[in-house]
């Protein structure tokens, strides 16, 4: 989904909520499967000609446990913030998005904030014992 931002920056409105879905095709991430698409609403809001993007995440995903490899779902809801800007007047700051053009890419943004949220490790349960004793087949 892409926000047509550029009445927000010109202070013609306040807000432009949002709400949309990121498909499976949208979002790409190793060792998660979504059960759903991933359901992303949100708020631009300019206050004294600062642009701020307020993002919240919800999604359900089928993994695998990396210690016993059970099959599992879990929920997962973030939140994000960002600073929209037209440009940088600098170098390339990683405080602000830069929406050229005056517009964003929401499911691009999200993708990417949710990526880096995710865990590295996937577990069923913190309790998880993996996958017991093995045998090897030397039983004396």
């Amino acid at each position: 989904m892409v926000l047509k931002l550029r009445e927000l920056f010109d202070s013609a409105v306040d807000e432009l909520p949002f709400e949309c879905e990121l498909t499976a095709d949208e979002f790409d991430a190793y060792g998660f499967e979504l059960a759903a698409p991933i359901s992303l609403r949100g708020l631009a809001v300019n206050r004294a000609r600062v642009v701020t993007l307020k993002l919240h995440a919800e999604f359900t995903a089928k993994l695998v446990c990396d210690r016993c490899l059970d099959e599992f779902e879990r929920e997962f809801a973030y939140d994000f913030e960002h600073t929209l800007v037209r440009e940088l007047a600098g170098d390339d700051d990683e405080d602000y998005v830069v929406c050229p053009n005056d517009l964003l890419d929401v499911s691009q943004l999200a993708a990417a904030d949710i990526k880096l949220e995710l865990p590295t490790k996937i577990l069923c349960s913190e309790g998880c014992e993996g996958l017991g004793e093995m045998s090897f087949g030397n039983d004396d």
